[in-house]
């Protein structure tokens, strides 16, 4: 049996101008030396060897941060329809109530107003009223002085002499009679003039009596339409 052929050289990095030598053939006979091979006439250039490489030094695991849930937002769900009624009814009766109010202010306005205008007519009357008094009694007291200095003279005129004693001069007595009958007749007309300053004061009281009767039940009127305002008055 033949020896097993022996094996073969290691394999060096080839370079890139020296060609690889070639394995020995196989036909040769094992006693026989492998050819030599003449050495270059250069050297090849010597490579440094690489060193293997390393593996990149990754960084240490990061444990990421415990993962929170957001908040849970409920679904925005459409307005209950019973909220909605309830909110529709409290709108409108605010609206109600505030526009109450207002009215019930602007009606006690326009009320005062009302009554400070009808205070000042009846004022006014009032003192147009006193002013016709304070004219009647004033002609009521001329007539009554009148009327006194008129009976004074009719009982003057009364003593007309009629005895002999008590005969005067003819000129004496008929200016004396003259002088008691414009007395006498300025008296009547102030009768006269008395008697109407009475009618007229009669008037005027009938006038302030219809004025206070047309006040009373004019208030008596308003207070049976606004019972309300009774305490107001």
């Amino acid at each position: 049996p033949s020896p097993p052929p022996p094996s073969p050289p290691p394999m060096c990095p080839p370079s890139p101008s020296v060609p690889p030598t070639a394995p020995p053939p196989p036909h040769l006979p094992p006693s026989a030396p492998p050819p030599t091979v003449p050495p270059p006439a250069h050297p090849p250039p010597s490579v440094p060897p690489t060193p293997p490489s390393s593996p990149p030094i990754s960084p240490p695991p990061t444990t990421p941060p415990p993962s929170v849930p957001p908040p849970s937002v409920p679904p925005s769900s459409p307005p209950d329809l019973l909220v909605v009624i309830i909110g529709v009814i409290a709108g409108v009766v605010l609206i109600v109530v505030v526009l109450g109010v207002l009215w019930r202010q602007r009606r006690r306005r326009k009320g005062m107003k009302r009554r400070m205008r009808k205070w000042k007519l009846e004022h006014e009357d009032n003192g147009n009223i006193t002013m016709e008094i304070n004219d009647a009694q004033q002609r009521w007291a001329g007539a009554v002085k009148l009327t006194l200095n008129a009976q004074q003279v009719a009982a003057l005129l009364g003593k007309t002499p009629t005895t002999a004693k008590a005969s005067a001069s003819d000129a004496s007595t008929t200016r004396r009679a003259a002088m008691g009958q414009q007395k006498w007749a300025a008296a009547v007309q102030a009768w006269r003039d008395g008697r109407e300053a009475g009618a007229a004061l009669a008037a005027v009281a009938i006038q302030i009596q219809s004025v206070y009767r047309g006040k009373r039940a004019r208030r008596q009127a308003f207070l049976l339409r606004n019972p309300t305002q009774r305490d107001e008055l």
